[in-house]
C-alpha cells in the first residue's frame, strides 16, 4: 500500500512548522558521569575500604595515653564512671520521690544501681551499698558492705575476668584503704558518726567523692545544710525526665503518622525525586570522599600522639579536646577538592547538595518531615540493637561464666568528662558541623558516587554502612546510626538539596546532646 501522509487533524502540525522556524530541539535528559577514569575510580575504592576499615578500628581503640603512675592514686580501688554517674542519677531521683511520698517505691533504683556496679570494682560495691543506704534503708547497706569484705578477705580467683583487664590488680595497701572507708560507713549506719575522726571523714569524702560525702550526711534531714546540695537537682531531673517523654510521645505519634504518609505517597508513585544521578564512570567525588578518609585518620592519630607527647612531658592537655573538635572544621575544605577534577564551583554546589532546591523554609520543612517520617525505623533499629546486645551479653556470659560489662558510648563519657567549654563546642560541633560537613561528605559526594553505580536503595544502604561504622560506638549500636544514614540518604533523593537531611540531622543531635548535657549537668552538680 502506498505511504499516506499523516493526518493533519489527529497530528497538529506545530505553528512554528507551519510559519516555517523549525522546532527547538529538546532538552537533553541524558546522564552524564562525573569526571574521573575507571583506573581511578578502582584506586579509589579500594582505598576507601581500606581507610573505611582503618578509621573503623582506630576510632574503638583508646587513644587516651596511659598517665605516669600517681602513688596516691594507686592508695584506692577506683570506681567506675558509669557507676558513679547512674549512682548520683538515682539517689537524687529516689530521694526526690520519698521527699514528696515517704512510701514511694524506690528500692528499683538501688537494684539498678547494684546490678551496674556487679561488674565492676569492689569500690562499685561500696558506692551501690551507700546507694542503698539512702534508698533502702542502713540495715541494707550494712549487708552489701559485709559481702564487700568478704570478697577483700577471699583469696584472688584466678579464673575470674577481671571488671578492667586494663586496670592493675588493686594493691594489698589499696585493700586496706578501702576496708578502713567500710568500718567508717558501718559506724555511720549503726548510728554512731559522731565517733568518726576527721581524718576518717576525710578519708571518705576524698576516696568515694559523692557517695562519701552522702554518707556521712546519713540520718540528717533533706533541708540540712550539709545535706541539701548533695540532693539537689532531683526535682530538676524529674522535669527533664517528663519533657523527654513528652517529646517521645510526640516523636512517636508524629513518626507514624509521617512515615504512614510517606509509604501512600511512594506506593502512588506522588513523590518524585529531584536527585539526577550521575552516569557510572566517574570517580572524583569518590576520590574526595577517600580524601576525607584519610585526613580524619590522620587528624586523629596526630591528636593521640600530642596526647601522649604533652603526658609524657607533664604537660597539661586540658585546651587539646577543644582545639581538636575545632580543628575538625578544616575536613569542610575537603569538598573543594573536585575543583582540580574539573568542575567549577556552580557545578560542585549542584552535585553535592549545596543549593536551596525549592526553597529555603520548604526544604527546612521537608527535612522536619522527613525525620519524623525516619522514626519508626529508627525506633525499630534501636529494639533490634538492643535484643543483640542482650544475646551478646548473655552468649559471653554462657561461654565465660562472668557477666561482660554493658558498652559504653564514648559520647556519655566525653559529656561526663567535659568543661563547661569543652560541652558548649561539643554541642556546637554536633548541631552545627555534623549536620554541614558529615551530609556534605556522605550524602553530598558518597552517596551521589554509589548512585552512578546502584539504585536508590542500595546506595543508601551503602552510605548509611560507612557512615555508622566509622563511628566511636560498639558495633551493634551502629545498627541505629546506620539507620539514620539511610534516611538521610532517601532525604537527598527526595529533595536533591542537602537542607532537609541537614535539618534532620541538626534537629536528631540537639535533642539528644539537649537531654544528656541537661542530665550530665544535674547529676554533676
Amino acid at each position: 500500500m502506498p505511504d499516506f501522509p499523516p493526518n493533519p487533524f489527529s497530528h497538529p502540525t506545530p505553528a512554528a512548522v507551519l510559519d516555517g522556524t523549525p522546532p527547538s530541539p529538546p532538552a537533553t535528559t541524558a546522564r552524564l558521569p562525573d569526571p574521573g577514569s575507571p583506573g581511578r575510580r578502582a584506586v579509589s575504592l579500594i582505598l576507601v575500604v581500606l581507610l573505611t576499615i582503618l578509621v573503623a578500628v582506630v576510632q574503638r581503640l583508646d587513644r587516651n595515653p596511659a598517665a605516669k603512675p600517681d602513688p596516691k592514686a594507686a592508695a584506692i580501688i577506683h570506681g567506675s564512671e558509669e557507676v558513679d554517674l547512674m549512682g548520683r542519677l538515682f539517689v537524687k531521683l529516689g530521694l526526690f520521690f520519698k521527699s514528696i511520698d515517704p512510701s514511694a517505691p524506690v528500692d528499683m533504683y538501688a537494684d539498678v544501681v547494684d546490678e551496674q556496679a556487679k561488674i565492676g570494682t569492689p569500690t562499685d560495691r561500696v558506692w551501690a551499698a551507700i546507694a542503698a543506704g539512702e534508698l533502702r534503708g542502713a540495715d541494707a547497706a550494712k549487708a552489701k558492705l559485709d559481702k564487700v569484705v568478704t570478697e577483700l578477705d577471699a583469696p584472688p580467683d584466678p579464673a575470674a575476668a577481671p571488671a578492667d583487664p586494663s586496670a592493675p590488680a588493686p594493691t594489698d595497701e589499696a585493700k586496706d584503704a578501702l576496708r578502713k572507708d567500710i568500718q567508717s560507713l558501718n559506724l555511720i549506719y549503726d548510728g554512731r558518726a559522731a565517733e568518726l575522726s576527721q581524718e576518717q571523714r576525710d578519708a571518705l569524702a576524698n576516696n568515694h567523692g559523692f557517695f562519701g560525702k552522702i554518707a556521712l550526711t546519713h540520718g540528717m534531714k533533706d533541708d540540712d545544710p550539709a545535706r541539701a546540695p548533695l540532693l539537689s537537682g532531683g526535682g530538676r531531673l524529674m522535669a527533664i525526665m517528663f519533657t523527654f517523654v513528652i517529646v517521645l510521645v510526640v516523636g512517636v505519634l508524629a513518626g507514624f503518622t509521617f512515615f504512614i504518609i510517606a509509604i501512600v505517597k511512594i506506593v502512588n508513585r506522588s513523590i518524585a525525586p529531584a536527585f539526577r544521578a550521575p552516569a557510572r564512570g566517574g570517580s572524583a567525588y569518590l576520590e574526595a570522599f577517600a580524601l576525607f578518609l584519610f585526613c580524619f585518620l590522620v587528624l586523629a592519630l596526630t591528636t593521640s600522639f600530642v596526647a601522649w607527647f604533652l603526658q609524657a612531658r607533664g604537660m597539661s592537655t586540658d585546651w587539646l579536646g577543644p582545639v581538636t573538635l575545632l580543628a575538625h572544621w578544616l575536613l569542610a575544605l575537603v569538598p573543594l577538592y573536585v575543583l582540580t577534577r574539573g568542575r567549577n564551583f556552580a557545578q560542585l554546589r549542584q552535585d553535592i547538595g549545596w543549593h536551596t532546591g525549592r526553597g529555603v523554609f520548604r526544604e527546612v520543612g521537608s527535612g522536619i518531615a522527613g525525620y519524623f517520617a525516619g522514626l519508626p525505623l529508627f525506633f525499630l533499629s534501636v529494639l533490634v540493637a538492643l535484643v543483640l546486645l542482650f544475646l551478646q551479653q548473655a552468649i559471653i556470659t554462657q561461654i565465660t561464666g562472668h557477666k561482660p560489662s554493658p558498652p559504653s558510648n564514648p559520647l556519655f563519657d566525653r559529656i561526663g568528662q567535659s568543661s563547661g567549654l569543652e560541652m558548649a563546642i561539643l554541642f556546637f560541633m554536633a548541631t552545627v558541623w555534623a549536620p554541614i560537613v558529615e551530609e556534605s561528605l556522605f550524602r553530598g559526594m558518597l552517596f551521589r558516587h554509589l548512585r552512578g553505580s546502584f539504585g536508590v536503595i542500595l546506595a543508601g544502604v551503602g552510605s548509611a554502612f560507612v557512615f555508622g561504622i566509622i563511628h566511636p560506638v560498639p558495633l551493634l549500636l551502629t545498627i541505629p546510626l546506620m539507620t539514620l544514614g539511610f534516611n538521610f540518604a532517601m532525604m537527598r533523593e527526595w529533595r536533591g538539596s542537602l537542607l532537609a537531611p541537614m535539618t534532620a540531622h541538626c534537629l536528631h543531635n540537639a535533642t539528644v546532646l539537649t537531654l544528656l548535657i541537661s542530665v550530665m549537668s544535674v547529676v554533676k552538680d
